[in-house]
Protein backbone atom coordinates (compact mmCIF):
# COMPACT_ATOMS: atom_id res chain seq x y z
CA UNK A 1 0.00 0.00 0.00
CA UNK A 2 1.26 3.32 -1.16
CA UNK A 3 0.35 4.99 2.59
CA UNK A 4 1.67 8.54 1.26
CA UNK A 5 -0.77 8.68 -1.88
CA UNK A 6 -3.83 7.28 0.99
CA UNK A 7 -2.85 10.15 3.60
CA UNK A 8 -2.70 12.77 1.03
CA UNK A 9 -5.82 11.76 -0.48
CA UNK A 10 -7.72 11.22 3.21
CA UNK A 11 -6.02 14.35 4.25
CA UNK A 12 -8.57 16.17 2.04
CA UNK A 13 -11.47 14.55 3.14
CA UNK A 14 -10.72 14.93 6.96
CA UNK A 15 -8.39 14.04 9.62
CA UNK A 16 -10.82 13.32 12.37
CA UNK A 17 -12.37 10.49 9.65
CA UNK A 18 -9.11 8.86 9.47
CA UNK A 19 -7.20 9.25 12.84
CA UNK A 20 -5.08 6.16 12.73
CA UNK A 21 -3.09 7.17 9.21
CA UNK A 22 -1.68 10.68 11.11
CA UNK A 23 0.91 9.02 12.05
CA UNK A 24 2.50 8.56 8.51
CA UNK A 25 1.79 12.84 8.07
CA UNK A 26 4.88 14.83 8.16
CA UNK A 27 4.20 17.21 11.13
CA UNK A 28 3.93 20.96 9.69
CA UNK A 29 6.70 22.92 10.41
CA UNK A 30 5.93 25.65 13.76
CA UNK A 31 5.19 29.58 12.74
CA UNK A 32 6.58 32.07 14.98
CA UNK A 33 3.71 34.06 15.48
CA UNK A 34 4.18 37.55 17.27
CA UNK A 35 0.63 39.46 17.85
CA UNK A 36 1.16 43.38 18.06
CA UNK A 37 -2.40 44.64 18.91
CA UNK A 38 -4.76 44.43 15.87
CA UNK A 39 -1.66 43.41 14.04
CA UNK A 40 -0.48 39.18 13.67
CA UNK A 41 2.66 38.26 12.17
CA UNK A 42 3.83 35.06 11.27
CA UNK A 43 7.23 34.76 9.90
CA UNK A 44 8.30 37.96 10.35
CA UNK A 45 11.22 38.79 11.87
CA UNK A 46 11.29 41.54 14.90
CA UNK A 47 13.82 43.48 13.42
CA UNK A 48 15.66 43.74 9.45
CA UNK A 49 19.01 43.32 9.10
CA UNK A 50 21.04 46.01 9.75
CA UNK A 51 23.05 45.47 5.79
CA UNK A 52 19.37 45.44 4.43
CA UNK A 53 18.82 48.99 6.49
CA UNK A 54 21.48 50.67 5.08
CA UNK A 55 21.03 49.37 1.41
CA UNK A 56 17.33 50.41 1.74
CA UNK A 57 18.52 53.95 2.80
CA UNK A 58 20.26 54.67 -0.55
CA UNK A 59 17.16 53.88 -2.39
CA UNK A 60 15.40 56.37 0.19
CA UNK A 61 17.86 58.96 -0.09
CA UNK A 62 17.59 59.60 -3.87
CA UNK A 63 16.54 63.23 -4.81
CA UNK A 64 14.61 65.31 -6.88
CA UNK A 65 14.30 68.76 -8.19
CA UNK A 66 10.63 69.88 -8.87
CA UNK A 67 10.53 73.92 -10.60
CA UNK A 68 8.30 76.15 -8.21
CA UNK A 69 8.86 79.40 -10.05
CA UNK A 70 11.96 82.42 -10.53
CA UNK A 71 13.26 84.25 -8.69
CA UNK A 72 12.33 87.46 -8.76
CA UNK A 73 15.99 89.01 -7.90
CA UNK A 74 17.73 87.27 -10.43
CA UNK A 75 17.74 84.99 -13.12
CA UNK A 76 17.80 82.29 -11.34
CA UNK A 77 15.28 79.42 -11.21
CA UNK A 78 13.28 78.37 -7.59
CA UNK A 79 13.13 74.59 -6.50
CA UNK A 80 11.59 72.25 -4.04
CA UNK A 81 13.59 69.50 -2.93
CA UNK A 82 15.13 67.57 0.36
CA UNK A 83 18.21 67.30 1.44
CA UNK A 84 17.48 67.46 4.91
CA UNK A 85 14.30 65.89 6.95
CA UNK A 86 11.63 67.94 4.79
CA UNK A 87 11.08 69.34 1.40
CA UNK A 88 12.26 72.99 1.16
CA UNK A 89 12.82 76.14 -1.67
CA UNK A 90 16.31 76.15 -3.05
CA UNK A 91 17.56 78.58 -5.49
CA UNK A 92 19.29 77.79 -8.47
CA UNK A 93 21.08 80.80 -9.93
CA UNK A 94 22.25 79.05 -13.08
CA UNK A 95 22.25 75.17 -15.02
CA UNK A 96 24.53 73.44 -13.06
CA UNK A 97 25.30 75.35 -10.14
CA UNK A 98 24.43 74.04 -6.25
CA UNK A 99 21.42 74.72 -4.51
CA UNK A 100 21.13 77.52 -2.01
CA UNK A 101 19.02 76.78 0.76
CA UNK A 102 16.36 79.65 1.20
CA UNK A 103 13.69 77.96 3.50
CA UNK A 104 14.74 76.58 6.72
CA UNK A 105 10.93 75.11 8.34
CA UNK A 106 11.08 72.25 10.48
CA UNK A 107 7.83 71.57 8.42
CA UNK A 108 7.92 71.12 4.46
CA UNK A 109 7.26 73.56 2.29
CA UNK A 110 3.93 72.75 0.40
CA UNK A 111 3.92 75.63 -2.50
CA UNK A 112 5.22 78.75 -3.57
CA UNK A 113 3.87 81.41 -5.78
CA UNK A 114 6.25 84.55 -6.49
CA UNK A 115 4.80 87.54 -6.56
CA UNK A 116 4.39 89.45 -10.73
CA UNK A 117 5.84 92.29 -9.11
CA UNK A 118 9.53 91.53 -9.22
CA UNK A 119 10.83 94.94 -7.69
CA UNK A 120 8.65 93.48 -4.72
CA UNK A 121 11.31 90.38 -4.40
CA UNK A 122 7.82 88.94 -2.67
CA UNK A 123 6.34 84.80 -2.77
CA UNK A 124 2.98 83.69 -0.76
CA UNK A 125 4.24 80.07 0.59
CA UNK A 126 2.06 77.41 2.17
CA UNK A 127 2.97 74.58 4.81
CA UNK A 128 1.50 73.09 7.63
CA UNK A 129 1.99 71.32 11.04
CA UNK A 130 2.71 67.89 11.55
CA UNK A 131 1.28 66.54 8.15
CA UNK A 132 -2.19 67.66 9.42
CA UNK A 133 -2.70 68.83 5.58
CA UNK A 134 -4.26 72.83 7.65
CA UNK A 135 -1.86 74.80 5.17
CA UNK A 136 -1.51 78.33 6.32
CA UNK A 137 -0.71 80.78 3.64
CA UNK A 138 2.97 82.63 4.45
CA UNK A 139 4.69 86.33 3.18
CA UNK A 140 7.91 85.74 1.90
CA UNK A 141 11.08 88.10 1.22
CA UNK A 142 13.41 86.71 -0.43
CA UNK A 143 16.12 89.69 0.62
CA UNK A 144 15.75 88.75 4.17
CA UNK A 145 14.22 85.30 4.10
CA UNK A 146 11.79 86.25 7.05
CA UNK A 147 8.42 85.03 6.72
CA UNK A 148 5.21 86.62 8.04
CA UNK A 149 1.60 84.28 9.05
CA UNK A 150 -1.15 85.37 7.18
CA UNK A 151 -3.67 83.27 8.27
CA UNK A 152 -5.53 82.38 11.31
CA UNK A 153 -3.91 79.28 11.59
CA UNK A 154 -6.94 76.96 12.10
CA UNK A 155 -8.67 77.31 8.53
CA UNK A 156 -7.41 75.32 5.34
CA UNK A 157 -5.62 77.72 2.55
CA UNK A 158 -4.82 77.02 -0.57
CA UNK A 159 -4.85 77.34 -4.61
CA UNK A 160 -3.05 80.86 -4.19
CA UNK A 161 -3.21 83.80 -7.60
CA UNK A 162 -1.76 86.65 -7.36
CA UNK A 163 -3.54 89.73 -9.28
CA UNK A 164 -1.23 91.15 -12.14
CA UNK A 165 0.05 94.40 -10.33
CA UNK A 166 1.04 92.02 -7.32
CA UNK A 167 -0.98 93.75 -4.70
CA UNK A 168 -3.87 91.08 -4.04
CA UNK A 169 -4.11 87.61 -3.54
CA UNK A 170 -7.25 85.36 -4.57
CA UNK A 171 -7.36 82.09 -2.65
CA UNK A 172 -9.82 79.72 -1.37
CA UNK A 173 -10.73 78.72 2.60
CA UNK A 174 -12.62 76.71 4.98
CA UNK A 175 -12.51 79.79 7.31
CA UNK A 176 -16.28 80.43 7.13
CA UNK A 177 -17.29 77.45 8.53
CA UNK A 178 -14.72 74.75 8.92
CA UNK A 179 -16.11 72.72 5.50
CA UNK A 180 -17.14 74.68 2.56
CA UNK A 181 -14.19 75.62 0.75
CA UNK A 182 -14.93 79.27 -0.07
CA UNK A 183 -13.04 82.22 -2.86
CA UNK A 184 -11.72 84.99 -0.49
CA UNK A 185 -8.99 87.92 -1.77
CA UNK A 186 -6.66 89.51 0.36
CA UNK A 187 -4.18 92.46 0.39
CA UNK A 188 -0.92 91.03 2.16
CA UNK A 189 0.11 93.85 3.23
CA UNK A 190 -3.07 94.53 5.49
CA UNK A 191 -4.22 90.40 5.90
CA UNK A 192 -6.67 91.46 8.28
CA UNK A 193 -9.05 93.13 5.71
CA UNK A 194 -9.23 90.25 3.60
CA UNK A 195 -12.34 89.55 2.06
CA UNK A 196 -14.79 86.76 1.03
CA UNK A 197 -16.09 87.37 -2.67
CA UNK A 198 -17.66 83.87 -3.32
CA UNK A 199 -19.44 81.22 -1.07
CA UNK A 200 -22.46 78.75 -2.82
CA UNK A 201 -20.76 75.76 -0.73
CA UNK A 202 -19.34 72.86 -1.78
CA UNK A 203 -15.46 72.73 -2.52
CA UNK A 204 -14.30 75.38 -4.97
CA UNK A 205 -10.75 76.62 -5.88
CA UNK A 206 -8.86 79.88 -7.81
CA UNK A 207 -7.93 79.01 -11.61
CA UNK A 208 -6.83 82.25 -12.65
CA UNK A 209 -7.69 85.69 -12.12
CA UNK A 210 -7.38 88.11 -15.43
CA UNK A 211 -5.04 90.83 -16.32
CA UNK A 212 -7.35 93.60 -15.97
CA UNK A 213 -8.21 92.55 -12.43
CA UNK A 214 -12.15 92.37 -13.08
CA UNK A 215 -12.78 88.39 -13.35
CA UNK A 216 -11.52 85.07 -11.59
CA UNK A 217 -11.68 81.71 -13.08
CA UNK A 218 -13.38 79.12 -10.32
CA UNK A 219 -13.43 75.78 -10.41
CA UNK A 220 -15.67 73.27 -7.93
CA UNK A 221 -14.67 69.64 -7.89
CA UNK A 222 -17.82 67.05 -8.11
CA UNK A 223 -16.38 64.19 -9.06
CA UNK A 224 -13.76 62.49 -11.21
CA UNK A 225 -16.71 62.93 -13.86
CA UNK A 226 -18.23 65.94 -12.82
CA UNK A 227 -17.20 69.70 -11.70
CA UNK A 228 -18.20 72.88 -12.35
CA UNK A 229 -15.99 75.70 -13.77
CA UNK A 230 -17.18 79.68 -13.60
CA UNK A 231 -16.17 83.04 -14.30
CA UNK A 232 -16.46 85.29 -11.59
CA UNK A 233 -17.32 88.77 -12.06
CA UNK A 234 -15.96 91.20 -9.03
CA UNK A 235 -17.78 93.83 -10.16
CA UNK A 236 -20.90 92.47 -10.29
CA UNK A 237 -20.88 89.28 -8.51
CA UNK A 238 -21.97 87.19 -11.17
CA UNK A 239 -21.06 84.38 -12.88
CA UNK A 240 -21.12 82.40 -16.08
CA UNK A 241 -20.86 78.76 -16.56
CA UNK A 242 -17.25 77.44 -18.62
CA UNK A 243 -18.04 74.48 -20.65
CA UNK A 244 -21.68 74.83 -21.59
CA UNK A 245 -22.27 76.22 -25.28
CA UNK A 246 -24.82 79.05 -25.65
CA UNK A 247 -28.69 78.47 -25.04
CA UNK A 248 -27.75 75.22 -23.04
CA UNK A 249 -28.69 75.67 -19.06
CA UNK A 250 -27.43 72.59 -18.57
CA UNK A 251 -25.42 70.29 -19.90
CA UNK A 252 -25.32 66.30 -20.06
CA UNK A 253 -22.37 64.97 -16.97
CA UNK A 254 -18.81 66.48 -17.90
CA UNK A 255 -15.58 66.63 -16.17
CA UNK A 256 -13.70 69.98 -16.57
CA UNK A 257 -9.73 69.48 -16.07
CA UNK A 258 -8.04 70.93 -12.81
CA UNK A 259 -5.98 73.20 -15.31
CA UNK A 260 -7.67 76.33 -16.99
CA UNK A 261 -6.65 80.22 -17.72
CA UNK A 262 -7.84 83.43 -19.15
CA UNK A 263 -6.16 84.35 -22.40
CA UNK A 264 -4.19 87.36 -21.88
CA UNK A 265 -7.04 89.55 -23.36
CA UNK A 266 -9.38 87.76 -20.60
CA UNK A 267 -12.13 87.76 -23.46
CA UNK A 268 -11.58 83.78 -23.44
CA UNK A 269 -10.85 81.30 -21.28
CA UNK A 270 -8.76 78.22 -21.95
CA UNK A 271 -9.55 74.98 -20.27
CA UNK A 272 -9.82 70.73 -20.87
CA UNK A 273 -12.86 69.02 -20.75
CA UNK A 274 -13.84 65.58 -21.89
CA UNK A 275 -17.13 66.34 -23.47
CA UNK A 276 -16.50 65.79 -26.64
CA UNK A 277 -15.09 62.56 -25.62
CA UNK A 278 -12.90 59.89 -23.80
CA UNK A 279 -9.92 62.29 -23.27
CA UNK A 280 -9.53 65.79 -21.67
CA UNK A 281 -8.88 67.86 -24.97
CA UNK A 282 -7.65 71.76 -25.21
CA UNK A 283 -10.74 74.28 -25.38
CA UNK A 284 -10.88 77.75 -25.90
CA UNK A 285 -14.47 79.66 -25.24
CA UNK A 286 -15.17 83.00 -25.64
CA UNK A 287 -16.66 84.49 -22.81
CA UNK A 288 -19.43 87.14 -24.56
CA UNK A 289 -20.58 84.35 -27.10
CA UNK A 290 -20.38 81.09 -25.36
CA UNK A 291 -18.98 79.51 -28.58
CA UNK A 292 -16.19 77.02 -27.87
CA UNK A 293 -13.57 75.74 -29.98
CA UNK A 294 -10.96 73.23 -29.81
CA UNK A 295 -7.08 72.51 -29.94
CA UNK A 296 -4.43 70.22 -31.00
CA UNK A 297 -8.08 67.53 -30.58
CA UNK A 298 -6.37 64.80 -32.37
CA UNK A 299 -3.71 64.50 -29.40
CA UNK A 300 -4.90 60.82 -27.85
CA UNK A 301 -4.63 61.37 -24.14
CA UNK A 302 -5.13 63.80 -21.25
CA UNK A 303 -4.21 67.22 -21.50
CA UNK A 304 -3.19 67.65 -17.39
CA UNK A 305 -1.34 70.72 -16.97
CA UNK A 306 -1.36 74.26 -19.12
CA UNK A 307 1.43 77.53 -18.25
CA UNK A 308 1.01 80.83 -19.75
CA UNK A 309 3.81 82.77 -21.00
CA UNK A 310 3.70 86.19 -19.46
CA UNK A 311 3.69 87.99 -22.73
CA UNK A 312 0.86 86.02 -23.83
CA UNK A 313 2.53 84.70 -26.76
CA UNK A 314 2.85 80.73 -25.99
CA UNK A 315 0.71 78.29 -24.53
CA UNK A 316 2.36 75.13 -22.64
CA UNK A 317 0.67 72.02 -21.90
CA UNK A 318 1.20 68.30 -21.06
CA UNK A 319 -0.82 65.52 -22.62
CA UNK A 320 -0.60 61.86 -20.54
CA UNK A 321 -0.46 59.76 -23.66
CA UNK A 322 -0.59 55.52 -22.46
CA UNK A 323 0.97 57.14 -19.12
CA UNK A 324 4.65 59.13 -20.66
CA UNK A 325 3.98 62.91 -20.40
CA UNK A 326 4.39 65.09 -23.69
CA UNK A 327 5.26 68.78 -23.63
CA UNK A 328 3.72 70.73 -26.26
CA UNK A 329 3.75 74.40 -27.42
CA UNK A 330 0.93 76.35 -28.62
CA UNK A 331 1.71 79.85 -30.29
CA UNK A 332 -1.38 81.93 -29.64
CA UNK A 333 -0.48 84.62 -31.54
CA UNK A 334 -2.88 86.23 -34.29
CA UNK A 335 -5.09 83.08 -33.21
CA UNK A 336 -3.03 80.84 -35.42
CA UNK A 337 -3.23 77.76 -32.26
CA UNK A 338 0.00 76.50 -34.02
CA UNK A 339 1.04 73.30 -31.78
CA UNK A 340 4.54 71.58 -32.01
CA UNK A 341 5.35 68.57 -29.61
CA UNK A 342 8.55 69.48 -27.70
CA UNK A 343 11.18 66.69 -28.47
CA UNK A 344 14.42 67.44 -26.77
CA UNK A 345 13.28 66.00 -23.41
CA UNK A 346 13.84 63.08 -21.53
CA UNK A 347 10.51 60.47 -21.54
CA UNK A 348 9.16 60.24 -18.14
CA UNK A 349 6.24 62.32 -16.40
CA UNK A 350 6.06 66.00 -16.01
CA UNK A 351 6.12 67.32 -12.21
CA UNK A 352 6.30 70.79 -13.14
CA UNK A 353 6.15 73.70 -16.04
CA UNK A 354 7.05 77.26 -15.69
CA UNK A 355 7.64 80.03 -17.90
CA UNK A 356 10.50 82.31 -16.76
CA UNK A 357 9.37 86.32 -17.40
CA UNK A 358 12.39 86.07 -20.44
CA UNK A 359 10.29 83.38 -22.10
CA UNK A 360 12.10 80.06 -20.53
CA UNK A 361 9.96 77.45 -20.18
CA UNK A 362 11.09 75.13 -17.12
CA UNK A 363 10.11 71.28 -17.17
CA UNK A 364 10.57 69.20 -14.37
CA UNK A 365 10.75 65.55 -15.58
CA UNK A 366 11.62 62.25 -14.53
CA UNK A 367 11.03 58.18 -15.24
CA UNK A 368 11.12 55.29 -13.92
CA UNK A 369 15.35 55.17 -14.26
CA UNK A 370 15.66 58.82 -14.14
CA UNK A 371 14.86 60.85 -11.01
CA UNK A 372 13.05 64.38 -11.29
CA UNK A 373 15.38 67.16 -12.57
CA UNK A 374 14.54 70.51 -14.40
CA UNK A 375 15.50 71.65 -17.70
CA UNK A 376 14.69 74.47 -19.51
CA UNK A 377 13.56 74.63 -23.15
CA UNK A 378 14.09 78.09 -25.35
CA UNK A 379 12.04 78.64 -27.63
CA UNK A 380 13.54 80.31 -29.95
CA UNK A 381 16.42 78.68 -30.14
CA UNK A 382 15.21 75.24 -31.98
CA UNK A 383 13.60 74.34 -28.69
CA UNK A 384 16.97 73.56 -27.13
CA UNK A 385 17.41 71.86 -23.61
CA UNK A 386 19.06 72.47 -21.01
CA UNK A 387 19.73 70.42 -17.71
CA UNK A 388 19.84 72.76 -14.95
CA UNK A 389 19.60 69.89 -11.88
CA UNK A 390 21.58 67.05 -11.45
CA UNK A 391 19.63 65.35 -8.42
CA UNK A 392 21.70 62.90 -5.99
CA UNK A 393 20.87 58.84 -6.32
CA UNK A 394 22.09 57.70 -3.08
CA UNK A 395 25.42 56.68 -4.71
CA UNK A 396 23.72 54.09 -6.95
CA UNK A 397 24.91 53.43 -9.94
CA UNK A 398 22.39 54.41 -12.75
CA UNK A 399 23.26 52.28 -15.47
CA UNK A 400 21.69 49.59 -13.28
CA UNK A 401 17.98 51.08 -13.30
CA UNK A 402 15.78 49.60 -15.60
CA UNK A 403 14.06 51.70 -18.51
CA UNK A 404 10.20 51.11 -18.38
CA UNK A 405 9.41 49.78 -22.00
CA UNK A 406 5.89 50.75 -23.08
CA UNK A 407 3.44 47.91 -24.59
CA UNK A 408 -0.21 47.33 -25.20
CA UNK A 409 -2.10 43.75 -24.48
CA UNK A 410 -5.47 43.78 -25.67
CA UNK A 411 -8.94 43.84 -24.05
CA UNK A 412 -12.31 43.37 -25.21
CA UNK A 413 -13.01 46.74 -26.14
CA UNK A 414 -9.21 48.30 -26.68
CA UNK A 415 -5.83 48.16 -26.16
CA UNK A 416 -4.49 49.01 -22.83
CA UNK A 417 -1.31 49.93 -21.60
CA UNK A 418 1.28 49.09 -19.53
CA UNK A 419 5.05 49.39 -18.85
CA UNK A 420 7.47 46.55 -18.31
CA UNK A 421 10.59 46.72 -16.23
CA UNK A 422 13.13 44.07 -17.71
CA UNK A 423 16.32 43.62 -15.15
CA UNK A 424 19.76 44.44 -17.09
CA UNK A 425 20.96 41.25 -18.10
CA UNK A 426 18.02 39.10 -18.27
CA UNK A 427 17.09 37.25 -21.36
CA UNK A 428 14.64 34.28 -22.16
CA UNK A 429 17.78 31.66 -20.98
CA UNK A 430 17.77 33.36 -17.88
CA UNK A 431 14.59 33.57 -16.06
CA UNK A 432 14.06 36.40 -13.63
CA UNK A 433 11.56 36.64 -10.84
CA UNK A 434 8.46 38.89 -11.74
CA UNK A 435 6.02 40.88 -9.79
CA UNK A 436 2.92 42.04 -11.69
CA UNK A 437 1.39 45.34 -9.83
CA UNK A 438 -2.34 46.14 -10.81
CA UNK A 439 -3.61 49.97 -10.25
CA UNK A 440 -7.07 50.92 -8.94
CA UNK A 441 -8.10 52.33 -12.10
CA UNK A 442 -10.39 53.72 -13.78
CA UNK A 443 -9.75 56.90 -11.71
CA UNK A 444 -6.06 56.37 -11.76
CA UNK A 445 -3.52 55.29 -14.01
CA UNK A 446 0.15 53.90 -13.33
CA UNK A 447 3.15 56.27 -15.24
CA UNK A 448 6.69 55.70 -15.04
CA UNK A 449 7.96 57.71 -12.17
CA UNK A 450 11.42 56.89 -10.62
Amino acid sequence: MNYSKLVITLGIMGSVLFPAFSAFAEPAPEVERRVQGHLIMEGVPESVPADISERLEQYSNVRAAVVSGWDPASNGMLIFTRLGQTTQLYRVASPGSYREQLTFFNEPVNNIVVNPDRSKNQAILLKDVGGNESYQLYSFDFSNGRSKLLTNGKARYGSVVWNSEGTKIAYQSTQRNGSDWDIWIMDPQNPQEAKMVYSPGGYWCVMDWSADGSKLLVYKYVSITNSIMEVLDLNTGKTYPVGLRPGEKKAPVFALGEEARFTPDGKCVLFTTDREGEFQSLAIQSISTGKIGYIAKDIQGDIVNLELSKDGNNLAFVSNEGGFNKVYICDLRKGSFKVRQIKTLPDGVVYGIKFSPEGLLAVSVGSGNLPCDTYTVDLNNGDKSTRWTYSEIGGLNPQTFAAPQLFNYPSFDREIPAFCYMPKGASADKPCPVLIQIHGGPESQYTPYF
